[in-house]
């Protein structure tokens, strides 16, 4: 809304008079900003001391985009928001024919002219686009949390204000979720930026915005309008023909435009944003924000390489773009410096995740939250770390520390308060403490639930006896997804256990691009191995293993798999291969059941002065652990009941009595004695008596 050069016909038209009278002479009119179907928008200045400069809209409520609507309690709805990266409102009154609005002026561009300008061509990186639509996914984010849709985001509407942030404007067609209306061939939005939905008649919803952030992320990258048949469309819109063929035409278009998008994860956020079918595109706010948020750690190693060009390119830029945005490029990159640490952080958390370091993850994210405490990208990839972590070493205790941590961070942060992947991760912990009830409150009331979360309601439901709703659950999740395939195994395992393989074999198999398919993978595959082991298919089992962690490298790395491949070995009787195992369980884990499964797949084989050795590191690896203790024991017992000969108990009788007296007192002093050590109380007297007897004769 830059001023433009003052028209004397505009300025004195039947509409600014009016506002004159409605306002009593409060504004002063300096230029015009612009006009449409809709109303004539500006430039006004307060006649007070402030002298501030307004944008005054002026509304015409009898246009066709208005019709049926009650504008001017929508504007009145509208007058309350808040969001450093809207237009705030100030004032709004009304009569018979329109509705007038001051709301704020900004001093910039809009992304359409940025974007249309043959200047900035190639001045306007892939990284500065991310930033802004950070902004602009706050805002929308922020909008949707008060049930509005802005149901008109394009590049037109969002401004670049002389700080550097990116502004929406255009609150003309926004509306309360409860107020839209889906009307066959309506002109509401921009053709180019509306999903098929939209076109084809039905109410608009949360997931128009996304669609329109979606092909508006498309067109400032691609420097171009989205949808290639967009006259066809708009003609269409306004007869009985269909739109879809031309719609499609334009979606496959955009589709095969993304690959010239460089980073990865910006051109499977705007597939997710863009797809056709609304069930399976990005269902919030919450989610393309995290997405946005962890795209920097995509382009670290570019960005060094190209840190000094695009500094120069930078100061080319505020000369091109007529010096509005030098200050504005100044100050982003101020927030690119503060976000790009932040984003190093996270990548380094998200680099030792990715490769099975789930403790060197959460120490990463947890810098990321001291550097940042608002940023919930930190606080998110710690909790991912962290149930991890509980989830590889089966630690309940973990998600019982787990809970009061969320609940005390979402109280410091209310940001964190409705953030959907925090609400996850809480769930999840009730949910693996027991707490079936608890994890089934945090998600079964919110309407933004994506098939992650579906899976861990359903899952919550059925372990909790509620079979009907978690069927219901499983009738909302997308279909050919590996969440809902997961589920399917889940509560067809006790019933059907061969179908159940079938499932997690397709979560082994989807793609890794499927949200949560990592880690699902992960557990689908030790949902198999246990099904093998219930049903003794041991060699199954590790067969099984083997094959996923040649075709799935990151397999390899979880200490889950790893101890279930160990369990499996020893099942089977491979003494040898479990001893190898459980030394590579060991070395990576250091898990005190591999101690155990060595020392007595040792035994086992013969090598009872190697089990014992195993065992003297296992105590010195768990000081604490009475099990060690209680093995050593055994061991002692077992050698002395094999003894036949009086010379073999003179060697093996004496031996368990010591070790047997020794590790008593250990275990009674620390109060671990049990029934399975008071067992060889027995063998214990007959060894003595039998000794006493021998030294007798």
């Amino acid at each position: 809304m830059r001023p433009g050069s003052t028209d004397s016909t505009q300025l004195n038209n039947s509409a600014w008079r009016e506002a004159e009278d409605i306002f009593r002479g409060r504004y002063e009119v300096i230029s015009s900003l612009g006009s449409g179907g809709m109303g004539t928008v500006y430039l006004v200045q307060a006649n007070d001391l402030t002298q501030k400069k307004y944008a005054l809209k002026i509304i015409h409520k009898n246009s066709p985009e208005n019709f049926g609507v009650n504008v001017y309690a929508e504007v009145q709805t509208l007058q309350h928001l808040r969001h450093p990266n809207i237009v705030s409102i100030y004032e709004a009154l009304e009569d018979r024919n329109n509705v007038y609005i001051i709301q704020d002026y900004i001093d910039g561009r809009t992304l359409s002219e940025l974007r249309d300008d043959p200047s900035t061509a190639g001045l306007i990186d892939e990284e500065t686009v991310i930033l802004w639509m950070i902004d602009v996914a706050d805002a929308l984010e922020y909008l949707h949390s008060k049930s509005i849709i802005h149901r008109d985001i394009k590049p037109g509407n969002i401004m670049i204000d002389s700080d550097g942030l990116a502004r929406v404007i255009d609150f003309g067609l926004a509306r309360r979720l409860s107020s839209v209306q889906g009307v066959k061939g309506s002109t509401f939005g921009s053709a180019p930026y509306s999903p098929l939905e939209r076109l084809e008649g039905e109410p608009d919803s949360f997931l128009t915005d996304i669609y329109a952030f979606g092909t508006t992320f498309y067109s400032l990258l691609l420097r171009k309008v989205p949808m290639v048949k967009g006259r066809e469309v708009n003609t269409l819109r306004t007869n009985s023909q269909s739109v879809r063929p031309y719609y499609m035409t334009a979606y496959h278009a955009m589709l095969q435009d993304l690959p010239q998008i460089q980073s990865a994860g910006v051109r499977d956020l705007i597939r997710g944003c863009i797809e056709a079918d609304p069930k399976r595109r990005i269902q919030n706010f919450s989610t393309v924000r995290y997405r946005l948020r962890s795209l920097g750690q995509l382009q670290q190693v570019h960005q060094k390489q190209q840190k000094t060009a695009r500094a120069a390119r930078r100061g080319l830029a505020c000369l091109l773009i007529a010096g509005i945005l030098c200050t504005s490029l100044g100050i982003v990159q101020m927030k690119r410096d503060h976000d790009h640490k932040f984003d190093a952080i996270i990548e380094q958390a998200n680099t030792a995740y990715a490769a099975g370091d789930y403790q060197g993850s959460w120490t990463a994210a947890t810098e990321a939250v001291h550097f940042d405490p608002e940023n919930e990208a930190g606080y998110i990839t710690k909790y991912k770390a962290e149930t991890a972590l509980a989830d590889e070493m089966n630690d309940k205790s973990a998600y019982e520390r787990l809970i009061p941590e969320i609940l005390n961070d979402r109280a410091e942060h209310p940001a964190l308060e409705d953030n959907l992947y925090v609400a996850t991760y809480l769930a999840n912990a009730y949910f693996e403490t027991g707490d079936y009830d608890n994890a089934i409150s945090v998600l079964a009331d919110r309407g933004d639930l994506e098939d992650e979360q579906l899976l861990l309601l359903g899952h919550a439901y059925y372990a909790n006896g509620k079979t009907s709703p978690a069927m219901q659950v499983l009738d909302r999740m997308s279909e050919n997804v590996p969440q809902r395939y997961y589920l399917e195994g889940l509560m067809t395992e006790n019933t059907d256990s061969h179908y159940a393989v079938e499932c997690y074999e397709k979560v082994l198999a989807a793609e890794d691009r499927d949200l949560g398919s990592g880690d699902l993978r992960r557990k689908a595959l030790c949902q198999i191995i246990q099904i093998y082991l219930n049903r003794g298919e041991y060699s199954n089992a590790i067969n099984r293993t083997n094959e996923a962690m040649e075709e799935y490298p990151s397999l390899r790395e979880s200490a889950k798999v790893n101890i279930m491949l160990l369990d499996a070995y020893y099942l089977a009787g491979a003494y040898e291969n479990a001893v190898t195992q459980a030394d590579v369980v060991i070395a990576k884990y250091s898990n005190a059941n591999a101690y155990a499964i060595k020392a007595s797949a040792q035994e086992n084989l013969g090598d009872t002065e190697d089990a014992l050795d195993t065992i003297a590191e296992w105590k010195e690896a768990y000081p604490n652990d009475p099990r060690p203790h209680i093995q050593r024991a055994l061991i002692y017992n077992r050698r002395a009941g094999h003894a036949t000969t009086d010379k073999e108990r003179r060697a093996t009788l004496p031996a368990f009595i010591a070790v047997y007296e020794e590790e008593r007192a250990w275990l009674e002093e620390h109060g671990e004695l049990n029934d399975e050590f008071n067992s060889m109380s027995g063998p214990y007297y007959s060894a003595r008596e039998i000794l006493r007897q021998m030294e007798s004769e």
